[in-house]
């Protein structure tokens, strides 16, 4: 990676830090819904038609703001750094209570709108977003994560309990 490509990266980061703390300090009040945050960390992305987002609609906890929107802009500048979202591509982000009333679970589905022939090396290396991707699922909100690459495209899942994310009625003074 050049200089220029390291210092794009870091100064996306500190931007989607700044975007979060703006966030969740306007937002201190009354909090923030999930599906605003998803949109306002992804601000990145050029394409917005390609997005589609299914969200729970819960208020997200201060705590989980930060790390949440970090995860969500770590995956959307790798989608942009590495093709994952191309002319024709979609990425659908869905987040639910699919597994269990008290659980979400995070999926962030990219696909190709071609598909490869044959299934992608898987990568290797373990890089700076990776590892940050890793401290604030399990770290930061007490998750867990998979993600896979094949012929269709890139698959992130996350799991978090509820009350991990969701904020509470006493939180904002209900």
């Amino acid at each position: 990676q050049s200089i220029q490509e390291l210092d794009d990266m870091f100064l996306g980061r500190i931007i989607a830090i700044g975007r979060a703390n703006k966030t969740s300090i306007v937002e201190a009040e009354r909090g923030v819904l999930l599906p605003d945050l998803i949109k306002d960390s992804l601000t990145m992305l050029p394409d917005h038609n390609n997005i589609a987002i299914d969200a729970t609609p819960i208020v997200i906890c201060r705590e989980a703001v930060m790390p949440l929107s970090l995860i969500l802009h770590e995956l959307g500048t790798n989608a942009l750094k590495y093709g994952g979202l191309g002319e024709g591509d979609r990425l659908h982000i869905q987040v639910s209570n699919a597994d269990a009333p008290d659980a979400l679970r995070l999926d962030w589905r990219e696909h190709r709108r071609e598909p490869l022939a044959a299934p992608p090396e898987q990568p290797e290396r373990r890089g700076f977003g990776s590892r940050l991707i890793q401290t604030m699922v399990e770290g930061r909100l007490g998750g867990r994560f998979e993600r896979r690459l094949d012929e269709t495209g890139f698959h992130f899942s996350a799991h978090f309990s509820k009350d991990r994310l969701e904020a509470s009625d006493a939180e904002f003074g209900r």
